[in-house]
């Protein structure tokens, strides 16, 4: 009989004691872990602090900003925040119009103004992204600088593919080296 992977918890809850004086033995830093059964490993599953990466969550196991006063909650909400699935959503967006564009070219357009609309409306949407991201700081992270960088990117890439487009070897290394970077 195959066990199921282990499945992480997207929320846990700090309540702190309600008697004074017991600071001290409030949960600032921990590890959750499961296993389906006893004969299976034990996985981490939550932790008192974690980091977006993607569509990926990665448990820091730093310390978290339990409340100080007494009866106070902390609620560890490790689920995937709206602006995050807006931020992969733009990305989808951009590779459903580059199958648009494959699509033209197999039937034989002509699909360079496809290709720099696409690059600048990436542009678009990802410093907007990036300035609502900054306005509204939802989590301590540099999701703007991946914006920022990758719509600046995206830019001089429709640029040069506009009027440079002889030189598209370049701008592919171009790309690759800001990709690496990132």
């Amino acid at each position: 009989m195959a066990t199921l992977p282990p499945e992480p918890y997207h929320m846990l809850y700090i309540k702190t004691l309600l008697e004074p004086g017991t600071e001290g033995t409030d949960s600032v830093r921990f590890r959750f872990e499961g296993t389906n059964d006893l004969n299976s490993p034990w996985t981490t599953v939550g932790s008192s602090s974690f980091v977006w990466y993607y569509q990926t969550v990665y448990y820091t196991h730093s310390y978290a900003e339990t409340p100080l006063e007494r009866g106070g909650v902390l609620v560890l909400d490790a689920s995937m925040p709206w602006p995050y699935r807006l931020y992969l959503s733009i990305s989808m967006l951009f590779y459903g119009m580059w199958l648009i564009t494959l699509a033209l070219a197999c039937f034989g357009h002509r699909v360079k103004s496809t290709i720099v609309l696409n690059m600048t409306v990436q542009f678009v949407l990802r410093i907007a992204f990036g300035i609502i991201k900054i306005k509204w700081a939802w989590q301590d992270d540099a999701y703007h600088v991946h914006a920022f960088v990758m719509g600046t990117t995206l830019l001089v890439a429709a640029i040069w593919i506009e009027y440079l487009e002889e030189l598209s070897d370049v701008l592919c290394i171009f790309v690759g080296i800001v990709q690496i970077g990132m």
